[in-house]
């Protein structure tokens, strides 16, 4: 690596533009046989975490109203559901439903087998570090 800092931080700019071009082509489009990319982060997020919907206008950086639509878009497909607090009718908690479970499933298979292909340059240390790289900087973000 450079030993100038700027020259190093535009070198990385420049390579993650590069790579997330190579995905989005070998990806081949912004959608899985099933959804989109939103819906799949969103379905993903919904089953880890099973939020309220301010949580999910949060983790998308969306709006509420936004969120609202997507959400009733994934209702009608009955991938998600409401469900209310027996406490606090007003708290209305997302859940996935099982068809939102197996398409997830299905889903993430076919993203994973095209990753694959995309990773199939590096060894395992290689693969092992860009994970370790990539928690890194999620994790401090």
């Amino acid at each position: 690596m450079a030993k100038n800092p700027e020259i190093s931080t535009n070198k990385a700019i420049s390579l993650m533009f590069s790579v997330g071009q190579i995905i989005k082509e070998r990806r081949g489009s912004e959608r899985t046989k099933h959804f989109s990319r939103l819906n799949l982060e969103t379905l993903r997020y919904i089953k880890e975490k099973q939020p309220l919907m301010k949580e999910i206008a949060d983790f998308l950086c969306i709006t509420p109203p936004s969120a609202t639509v997507l959400i009733n878009n994934l209702a009608e497909q009955h991938l998600v559901e409401r469900a209310a607090s027996r406490e606090d009718r007003r708290i209305v908690k997302l859940k996935i439903t099982r068809h939102g479970e197996k398409e997830l499933k299905e889903s993430i298979n076919e993203m994973a087998g095209r990753m694959k292909k995309i990773l199939s340059v590096l060894d395992d240390k290689e693969k092992e570090n860009l994970i370790k790289i990539l928690e890194k900087i999620s994790n401090n973000n």
